[in-house]
């Protein structure tokens, strides 16, 4: 993965497949019960339109490489990317219509843990 795939992640999709979801939304921003800790009161700010976040409790925020350096307590660049990459939510070729997204998802299929599936390079050599 590539600083600028990784960056094109949108973080609330991040966020969901690491286990955390909104408690609510005002306006363009998602607010977050802190991944960094326990807490009552969301305090952890994801802006949607600029994909950052900001942590009122820790007083720090950036992009997904700045968030994936404090959870994972790293600053190796090739570390954060790889942690990124293993848990990313699928990437969904944007160039695809609707219909053939809907026949790209359908084909997916859970066994155990493991998820076995087409890729993308399918639609092209079709």
């Amino acid at each position: 993965m590539t600083i600028e795939e990784a960056k094109n992640i949108k973080l609330e999709d991040y966020l969901h497949s690491l286990g955390y979801n909104p408690v609510k939304r005002q306006g363009m921003n998602l607010w977050y019960k802190s991944p960094f800790r326990e807490e009552a009161d969301a305090s952890f700010k994801v802006n949607t339109e600029i994909n950052k976040w900001y942590d009122f409790g820790l007083g720090k925020g950036g992009n997904i490489l700045t968030l994936a350096s404090v959870l994972y307590c790293s600053e190796s660049l090739p570390y954060i990317l790889h942690q990124i990459e293993e848990q990313a939510p699928p990437y969904l070729p944007r160039f695809l219509f609707f219909s053939e997204a809907v026949s790209y998802r359908a084909e997916f299929s859970t066994y155990g843990s493991e998820t076995f599936g087409i890729t993308s390079s399918a639609f092209l050599s079709a």
